[in-house]
C-alpha cells in the first residue's frame, strides 16, 4: 500500500525502577515508511526507535496489551508484534495475519481478545489471548449487526469502509463539526453516542454540558455536568466540580457552589483552581457578614 500514514499514540506503562525511568509515560509515534518512534511523554525527548524493518514494516497503530507488553502492527508484512514493556526488546510475533490483508488498526476487548482491522481486505479479525483465531472475518455485510467495540466504528467513504485506529478520533470530531454547521440537535445526539460507548463518558458529557451552558439551557447544564462528575475517574472530578460550583454562583446559588468546591479540593487537591474559587467565596462570605 503506497500512501503516508502517521498515528500518534500514547501508552501510559509502569516505570519500574523510579530512578532508571521517572517518567511514567511513553508517547509513541508510528510512521509508515519509518518504524515506531519512542519519545519521553513528559519531556518529549526522543528516546529510540521500537524497531528496524526487520520486524516492524509500514508501522500502523500501537497498544498496550492486556499481559502489559506492547503490541505494534506491522502492515506491510501482515504481522501483529510484541515488545517488551520494560526493555522494549522485541518479544516476537503475536498473530501473522494472511498475505495481502494489510493490518493497520488493533484493539483489545475486555477479556484480552485482539480485533485486527484489516485496510486492504475491508474486514476484521479476532484472535484469542494465545494469538489463535476466533472468527471468521467480519466484513462489510455484518459490521452492523456484530457488536464491535466502540473504538471500531466504522467510517464510510463511497462503496468501501476504514476501520482502523483512527476511527474513533474522527468519530469524536463528529459532534463538534456539526454544531459549528448549525445541527445543534445532531450534535448533542452524536456526543451522547459517544458518552454512551466511552469507557469514561465523562469528556463527552462535560462538553454537552458546557454547550447546555451557552445555549441557555442551565438547568439542563447543572444536571449534566453532575452526570459527567458521577462517570469520571476520582481525580478528574475535582475540575468538573470545580467547572459546575462556577455556574452554581453565577446562578447566586453560593451554599452549593460551597458545597461542590470543598469536595473538589478533596478529590483534586492538585488542581489550584477549586481552591483559588473557594477562597474568592469564602472572602465575599465574611465581607457580607461584616456589612
Amino acid at each position: 500500500m503506497r500512501r503516508f500514514v502517521m498515528l500518534v499514540l500514547a501508552v501510559f506503562v509502569s516505570s519500574g525502577a523510579a530512578g532508571q525511568a521517572p517518567c511514567p509515560s511513553r508517547l509513541y509515534v508510528s510512521g509508515f515508511f519509518s518504524t515506531v518512534h519512542v519519545f519521553d511523554a513528559c519531556t518529549g525527548a526522543f528516546v529510540r526507535d521500537l524497531d528496524g524493518h526487520a520486524h516492524l514494516d509500514g508501522a500502523m497503530a500501537v497498544r498496550l496489551g492486556p499481559d502489559r507488553r506492547i503490541y505494534a502492527v506491522s502492515e506491510e508484512t501482515a504481522t501483529i508484534l510484541r515488545y517488551r514493556n520494560d526493555t522494549l526488546a522485541w518479544d516476537g510475533a503475536y498473530v501473522n495475519t494472511p498475505p495481502g490483508s494489510g493490518p493497520t488498526g488493533l484493539a483489545f476487548d475486555a477479556v484480552g481478545n485482539a480485533w485486527v482491522a484489516a485496510f486492504d481486505q475491508d474486514n476484521i479479525r479476532r484472535y484469542a489471548p494465545d494469538g489463535t483465531a476466533i472468527d471468521v472475518p467480519v466484513t462489510r455485510a455484518c459490521t452492523a449487526s456484530m457488536a464491535l467495540p466502540p473504538f471500531f466504528s466504522p467510517v464510510c467513504v463511497g462503496d468501501r469502509y476504514y476501520i482502523d485506529a483512527g476511527a474513533a478520533q474522527a468519530r469524536a470530531l463528529l459532534p463538534h463539526a456539526l454544531r459549528a454547521a448549525g445541527r445543534t440537535t445532531e450534535a448533542r445526539t452524536s456526543l451522547r453516542e459517544l458518552a454512551d460507548v466511552a469507557l469514561y463518558p465523562h469528556q463527552s458529557l462535560a462538553t454537552l454540558a458546557e454547550w447546555s451552558w451557552l445555549d441557555g439551557d442551565h438547568d439542563a447544564a447543572l444536571a449534566e455536568m453532575a452526570e459527567a462528575i458521577m462517570s469520571a475517574p476520582d481525580h478528574r472530578r475535582g475540575r468538573l466540580r470545580t467547572r459546575r460550583a462556577e455556574w452554581l454562583l453565577a446562578r447566586g446559588e453560593t451554599a452549593q457552589a460551597r458545597s461542590e468546591l470543598e469536595r473538589a479540593v478533596v478529590e483534586d487537591p492538585g488542581y489550584a483552581r477549586s481552591r483559588e474559587v473557594l477562597d474568592r467565596v469564602s472572602v465575599a462570605a465574611c465581607e457580607f457578614t461584616r456589612s
